[in-house]
């Protein structure tokens, strides 16, 4: 229900994260990101994209260095639509994006900013990172 009040949990090897989250309303424009970055309190900023269905924030230095990055760029997704585009073209929660086309992602303001002029029609290539190396994942609409 828009308006109510949750707390979403992230788990990150033995780190336990629990953040506070408020619903709102989906925006109006479809293909347009939610409006601007969400605060959670000193939290990293999330970000959702409608095209890829998931939810994404910055990497941070401590998650970085779980996956054993030498630096915090990229996002980390922290959500992801089962049956969404991504999921389906093997995009996986932990993952984390460090290029959308030929954009490099430092962070969540990066990832929204290049996911306006990307298309799931003509096809959006994901650069990303997990614990078996980095790969490029193609995601296309149905």
């Amino acid at each position: 229900d828009v308006g109510s009040k949750h707390q979403l949990e992230i788990l990150r090897g033995q780190t336990r994260k629990t953040l506070d989250v408020v619903i709102e309303a989906a925006p109006s424009r479809p293909r347009a990101l939610s409006p601007g970055q969400i605060d959670f309190g000193g939290a990293s900023a999330l970000v959702y994209s409608h095209d890829l269905e998931l939810a994404a924030s910055d990497l941070g230095e401590g998650n970085a260095s779980q996956l054993g990055l030498r630096t915090a760029a990229g996002v980390l997704i922290v959500r992801l639509d089962p049956g969404g585009a991504a999921s389906r073209a093997g995009v996986r929660e932990g993952m984390v994006i460090v290029r959308v086309g030929n954009h490099v992602v430092k962070n969540t303001e990066d990832f929204a900013e290049v996911m306006e002029s990307q298309s799931l029609r003509k096809g959006i290539s994901l650069e990303v990172y997990s614990h078996q190396g980095t790969r490029t994942i193609s995601v296309r609409g149905s």
